[in-house]
């Protein structure tokens, strides 16, 4: 027959809801509950409930408090003698208006403001402040907006992205460049074109008198003074003439060169 073997008894956790890791805390001149909760970062509705106080308003100097295994732990012992004004804990002092860090948490079934600060690294009254809780109340389901602290940072600042150089202002047009004047052909002496209607050579005594010519369709100042091997300004002179323009029909005085 086999030989039993001895287990040693295991081990029940105490009630209350406390664990191991629970601690206690002293109650000092100055304190009340709401107070001590804020600086262990739980909730007053939590510490009340673990040490079985009806009447939050009743507490007394030299009371030990059980705390929550995840509160902050307090300095039970009174500051020393020499320091004339005890400064409160550093972590008691709000450094400032609690800021949400964007992010959200949605409550659990067995969630608690003390709880969420434990996790996030922040405190109840962040967590109320942030979130506009008027007590330490809150329901599954409900989104809570995580306040900034140490386990949780802020979300980092956008940076501004640099200027944009403006562009450079457009060049200036060049200046119009005027076009160079066309040179006026030069005509080459060509023998003088006897026409139909042209007179014969006058006689010796008129050699210089001018002869007349009827211009004709698709004259100009310019065929006529080839035709004649005359010069332009010459025959407008002749003729009084302002300008080069010709009609058919009109009559023109040549002058023999």
């Amino acid at each position: 027959m086999p030989k039993p073997t001895f287990r040693p008894p295991v081990a029940v956790a105490p009630a209350s809801g406390l664990d191991a890791s629970s601690s206690t805390y002293t109650v000092q001149k100055g304190d009340s509950l709401s107070k001590i909760a804020a600086r262990a970062g739980v909730s007053t509705a939590e510490l009340s409930e673990l040490n079985k106080i009806t009447n939050k308003d009743q507490i007394r100097i030299g009371q030990r408090l059980l705390l929550p295994a995840h509160a902050r732990s307090l300095p039970s012992a009174p500051a020393p003698a020499s320091v004339a004004k005890p400064s409160a804990p550093k972590a008691a002092a709000p450094a400032g208006p609690a800021k949400a860090s964007g992010n959200t948490h949605t409550v659990a079934s067995g969630d608690t403001l003390g709880k969420l600060a434990a996790r996030y690294g922040t405190t109840v009254a962040a967590f109320k402040s942030v979130n506009n809780l008027q007590s330490d109340s809150i329901r599954i389901g409900q989104k809570l907006a995580i306040p900034t602290g140490k386990g949780q940072s802020a979300p980092a600042p956008v940076a501004t992205p640099a200027p944009v150089a403006a562009p450079a202002a457009p060049a200036a047009p060049a200046a119009a460049v005027a076009p160079a004047p066309v040179p006026t052909p030069v005509v080459e002496d060509v023998p003088p074109l006897i026409a139909p209607d042209v007179p014969a050579s006058p006689a010796a005594s008129d050699a210089d008198a001018p002869f007349p010519y009827n211009v004709k369709e698709g004259d100009t100042l310019d065929s006529i003074a080839i035709k004649f091997s005359a010069r332009k300004d010459v025959i407008m002179r002749l003729n009084n003439m302002t300008t080069e323009t010709v009609r058919p029909g009109q009559k023109l005085l040549i002058p023999w060169q």
